[in-house]
């Protein structure tokens, strides 16, 4: 019955639908009225895809954004169209998606920041939509949005927000800068009609989440001590599996001092970029971590005991048993310390044979190495860092929030050893 309604809106529409859908299944800024319908033709495949999560059944799916924003751009056409069966199956999916695919933080579930924030500003706009049209769904999509709120102020470090995970679309970053703190009224925000848009800054700026443990247990860690700010990342279940928006960057953190980012996630492709590359982006070794005979924790997801990520008094540690679904040993454990302008990240490997232990740190600063020291320069001041082993930097690509390539550096520290292994880096902080 159902696509006999869309079947109907097609024929009414004619080339104009493959437009509307097409326009409806991207990113805010949406359409705002019948003008926006005079763009470019989609891609392949987007009026199926509503169609298809029109239609679907109560099966077991994978949780995934695409699936929410299709019920956004049914919920959308409904709404424009007067059509109250479309509105009603889009918001449907809307409420259905975010109970399955929304931690109990707020945090979205495919450990991706900048697709936390995509789907934010999708379930803001489902939020405007309710209260232009005067819907009483309005409450229940506010009581989705109002905790994906408060978890942005959490995931944006000072010197802007860590692209950890996948990119599912270049623009979602710059387009919605106007959600997180700090964006005035940045990209699709500035362009909203000035009562919908107050409206929506009063709501971003009333939600913060105040418990960061509550983000801990699902993978993610803030912690800040003086000038230092980090966001660690480990999936619950150890390292992830090879589709989705996920990373095998079990482990990884970025770390800003002050404003300046010094280590960072060095971001993702844009979909579409060659697979060799996309591969390289979700390794191991291109993330501020470290790898055992250049393979990272976890064969698969599930694997193993779960790791323990903790925020201490003076640091952060981790500790897991990642190594063993390798083959390798049965205890790893990190701990990063701050005390005033210094860190220290010490490392320890239980267990027994020789193995080739790599220690990557991914920087954006230019670095100078002399032996076992390297010295990171920043426009504020320089980073020297003292390690165990001789460093090597080398210099690679990395991605910005928009898509686009940007230089970066890879530091490597590489021992042969035998095991049980320790391991020390000293970093400091000196102002220019």
């Amino acid at each position: 019955m159902f696509r006999s309604v869309l079947d109907s809106l097609r024929d009414r529409l004619g080339e104009r639908w493959g437009r509307h859908v097409g326009r409806a299944a991207t990113l805010p800024p949406y359409l705002s009225d019948d003008d926006a319908l005079d763009g470019p033709p989609p891609k392949g495949g987007a009026a199926e895809t509503l169609l298809w999560t029109a239609n679907r059944g109560s099966g077991p799916l994978p949780a995934t954004g695409a699936l929410a924003l299709a019920g956004l751009a049914l919920y959308r056409l409904g709404l424009q169209l007067a059509e109250d069966d479309v509105a009603a199956r889009g918001l449907a999916a809307l409420l259905g998606e975010a109970k399955r695919s929304l931690n109990p933080s707020g945090m979205w579930v495919e450990q991706s920041t900048v697709r936390h924030l995509q789907m934010t500003g999708a379930y803001a706009e489902a939020w405007l939509l309710a209260r232009r049209y005067g819907r009483g769904e309005k409450k229940p999509i506010e009581a989705v949005l109002r905790p994906m709120l408060a978890v942005l102020p959490a995931l944006c470090l000072p010197g802007g927000m860590p692209l950890i995970g996948g990119l599912p679309d270049p623009t979602a970053a710059a387009t919605l800068a106007g959600l997180l703190p700090g964006g005035g009224e940045a990209g699709w925000v500035g362009t909203l009609p000035a009562d919908e848009r107050a409206a929506l800054l009063a709501l971003r700026d009333g939600e913060r989440l105040h418990d960061l443990e509550r983000l801990r247990p699902e993978g993610w860690l803030r912690f800040d001590i003086g000038r230092w700010a980090g966001l660690w990342h480990v999936h619950p279940e150890g390292r992830s599996a090879k589709d989705g928006l996920t990373h095998h960057d079990f482990g990884s953190f970025e770390i800003h001092f002050g404003h300046e980012p010094i280590f960072i996630d060095p971001g993702a492709p844009p979909i579409g970029s060659p697979e060799a590359e996309a591969e390289r982006a979700r390794s191991a070794s291109f993330h501020s971590n470290l790898t055992l005979g250049g393979q990272g924790t976890y064969a698969a997801a599930g694997d193993g005991a779960p790791p323990r990520l903790r925020a201490e008094y003076d640091g952060v540690s981790l500790s897991h048993d990642g190594f063993a679904t390798l083959g390798g040993p049965k205890m790893a454990e990190r701990r990063w310390v701050f005390d005033g302008p210094t860190m220290t990240i010490a490392d320890a490997i239980q267990g027994t044979g020789r193995h080739r232990i790599e220690r990557h740190l991914v920087t954006p600063a230019a670095v100078a190495v002399d032996g076992e020291t390297a010295i990171l320069h920043f426009g504020d001041g320089r980073l020297v860092l003292q390690a165990d082993a001789v460093c090597l930097a080398t210099s690679t690509t990395g991605w910005t929030a928009g898509g686009q390539a940007r230089p970066l550096t890879v530091i490597n520290f590489a021992v042969e050893t035998n095991l049980p292994w320790r391991g020390l880096l000293n970093l400091s902080f000196e102002t220019a």
